[in-house]
């Protein structure tokens, strides 16, 4: 493998506001947190006015559409803002030019009693406990054999250090009861560490941290888009493998991490929950490993492609395969996080309102799938639509006498990545299919082209 002089720059730090937002927002989510939190503050164990307050303008920004305006202009300036920020006047002023005058009221609130409770726990104990595990975060990252796989990352990823840009760790105390480990924003990776007088660093956080430095190397590599033009002319294998290769590629990366880091490591360890990602990952991870891997382009799009008839054959694909990269237009925001709450997949974009004609998405890579959904009375206002997509109301209308009340609609063929189209009964139907939809994509096979009735039972 050709050299790479440098490897890539970590910084890692732990901003205070970081912590109070991510113990606030857990603290809103679970209502466990409040409980032992209650070991700082027992009036919080009640979860006051302000606490429930946030939690009800928290759950709405997650429930929206994330191209509706409020998650694409609040939620994710939001948290931004929370590790760019060094006072909360600071963070208040950063997001209140997002956050609608109903919300801040709210927000500011909980925000200002929440840190009323932390910032003395986190003056006392917290800091000092987060100190040491940045600073053994800070080693793993430089280990030799560390650097040197961050720089084959680079060479696989036809990047420079320079091309890449800084990567930026903020380290957060992590919540009671909080399994998690940690989520990217862009550039920055908010990570989870358990913070007590005895904490150890896990190999698990530096993982993450390489798996996440992975996905962002794949994303700013300048041979993405011929990759992504190169998964559409594979046809279905390809369509299904443009929406997984980057878990399996930063899979195939942290697991050479993990082995490096992790003396009980072994190479037949699984490396992702998700079987058809664990299986094609693993594969990957050998190729890695014995210096057997293409770099970033077309060819690696076809070697993928091929690779995932392999291992994972058309009679394992199933619908949530071809759901996992997905343009969703539904005629309400209720019907869109319906669907979207009912599934694991990753969003390519979407609105809350259907458009009048079916066409190219501007920005939206070419293998990307596209849902629809509408109620009868929506689908007859949009003929035009549904003609573009070689259907109309009266193909489906004897679907919707049946048991169920719900048809699909696909098209797209092996030649076009495929377009679904969920009619029910009414608006209420619509909201009650959409989520089965969603429940059943992962046991359901590819429907043939054409409309399908959903026979959902109650």
């Amino acid at each position: 493998m050709a050299p790479v002089v440098r490897s890539p720059e970590f910084q890692i730090d732990a901003p205070y506001i970081a912590t109070l937002v991510n113990m606030l927002e857990a603290a809103a989510q679970n209502p466990g947190v409040p409980a032992a939190l209650s070991l700082w503050a027992e009036d919080i164990k009640r979860r006051p006015a302000w606490l429930e307050a946030f939690a009800k303008v928290h759950l709405r920004w997650q429930n929206l559409s994330p191209y509706f305006s409020h998650v694409d202009l609040t939620y994710r300036p939001y948290r931004r803002c929370s590790y760019q920020q060094q006072s909360v006047d600071d963070l208040v002023e950063c997001w209140r030019r997002w956050v609608d005058k109903k919300d801040a009221v709210a927000v500011e609130k909980a925000l200002r009693e929440f840190d009323k409770i932390l910032r003395p726990w986190w003056n006392r104990y917290l800091s000092r406990y987060t100190s040491p595990l940045i600073a053994a975060l800070q080693r793993e990252l430089e280990h030799p054999r560390v650097a040197e796989l961050t720089r084959h990352l680079l060479y696989f990823s036809q990047l420079t250090p320079e091309k890449l840009g800084k990567f930026r760790v903020v380290v957060v105390a992590q919540p009671p009861g909080s399994r998690r480990l940690g989520r990217r924003e862009d550039s920055v990776l908010i990570i989870e560490v358990p913070v007590t007088p005895n904490a150890k660093l896990d190999t698990d956080a530096v993982v993450t941290a390489l798996h996440e430095l992975a996905h962002y190397a794949y994303e700013r590599s300048p041979a993405r888009l011929p990759m992504e033009w190169e998964f559409a002319r594979q046809g279905p294998a390809g369509f299904i493998a443009s929406h997984y290769w980057g878990e399996v590629m930063a899979s195939a990366f942290d697991g050479l991490g993990r082995e490096v880091l992790d003396p009980e490591f072994h190479a037949s360890d699984s490396l992702y929950g998700q079987p058809l990602i664990d299986v094609m990952a693993r594969e990957f991870f050998h190729q890695w490993r014995d210096d057997d891997l293409l770099r970033m382009g077309p060819k690696l799009a076809q070697t993928l492609a091929r690779t995932l008839e392999e291992h994972w054959p058309l009679e394992r694909w199933r619908l949530s395969d071809f759901l996992f990269r997905t343009v969703v237009f539904a005629e309400s925001e209720e019907a869109f996080a319906q669907f979207r709450n009912s599934m694991w997949f990753q969003y390519y974009g979407g609105k809350a309102s259907v458009p009048e004609r079916h066409g190219p998405l501007f920005g939206v890579p070419p293998a990307v799938s596209q849902v629809y959904l509408m109620s009868d009375l929506q689908a007859r206002q949009h003929e035009a639509l549904l003609k573009d997509l070689g259907t109309s109301p009266e193909a489906y209308a004897k679907l919707l006498r049946a048991p169920g009340g719900l048809a699909l609609y696909r098209s797209g063929g092996r030649t076009k990545p495929p377009v679904f189209i969920l009619v029910a009964n009414n608006a209420r139907s619509l909201l009650r299919g959409a989520s089965y939809l969603g429940e059943i994509s992962t046991e359901m096979p590819l429907p043939a082209e054409g409309w399908t009735p959903l026979k959902r039972t109650e």
